[in-house]
């Protein structure tokens, strides 16, 4: 039996390669030191002032505790003294009814003329008699129209109309024939106020006559004294009729 034989390890290359990243961890050991002065030189000298000035610094003032409240004890001690202060002013009794001789005749002689005056103001008010209570005037009744005096100046109003009637054409033509009903309002003043046809006759030509025949015989009658003043209406019949 044979025995392989190996030739022995060379450790050079794994030893080189063990030193040199030693040497590139210490290097970059050194530079990351390096570079931290740098940095804090750099804040300390440029950072540090632009932070100083952007935030001052807090100016805080140490003010003294307000001071307790004064026992209610300490306060009603000041106040029984005020007390007995204006206690000690008041006047005895015997002072407020001790009169001087001098002031007493004076007193004296008012005392009378108070005792004259009492029962004049105490005396009752005179009384009077109430006045006479004057009897009202009764309002007069108003008037109104006579009926007989009413119908007497109806009756004078249209025989005024009739000498101014005149038959129309047309309705003595057709035959036509009826009684036209006026009513006149005459007025206080004894004017005609105003008229119209209370009741047709049935015809148009004929109510229309009717009314020409009031406006001819304007103005009316004057009005009797026993209707004057007053407003007075009548109504006027005026009749339409064909003789043979």
């Amino acid at each position: 039996m044979e025995l392989a034989v190996f030739p022995p390890l060379s450790l050079r290359a794994s030893d080189e390669v063990s030193a040199d990243g030693r040497r590139w961890r210490r290097a970059l050991a050194i530079s990351a030191a390096l570079h931290a002065l740098v940095l804090g030189a750099l804040l300390q000298q440029h950072i540090a002032p632009l932070a100083a000035r952007l935030m001052p610094p807090l100016a805080v003032e140490l003010r003294p505790a307000p001071a307790a409240p004064p026992p209610p004890a300490a306060i009603e001690e000041p106040a029984r003294q005020r007390a007995a202060a204006v206690d000690s002013r008041r006047v005895a009794p015997s002072e407020i009814l001790a009169v001087p001789a001098e002031a007493a005749p004076a007193a004296a002689a008012s005392a009378p003329v108070a005792a004259v005056a009492a029962p004049q103001a105490a005396a009752p008010l005179e009384e009077r008699p109430a006045a006479p209570a004057r009897p009202v005037a009764e309002a007069a009744p108003p008037r109104s129209l006579d009926p007989n005096a009413q119908a007497e100046y109806t009756r004078l109003a249209g025989e005024a109309l009739e000498p101014y009637k005149r038959y129309p054409l047309v309705a003595k033509v057709r035959h036509w024939q009826g009684t036209a009903l006026l009513r006149v309002v005459i007025g206080a003043d004894g004017q005609v106020k105003e008229y119209h046809v209370a009741r047709s006759s049935g015809f148009a030509a004929l109510d229309q006559r009717a009314l020409e025949m009031l406006e001819a015989a304007l103005p009316l009658p004057k009005v009797p004294a026993t209707l004057a003043g007053l407003d007075l209406p009548i109504d006027i019949p005026v009749f339409f009729r064909l003789t043979n």
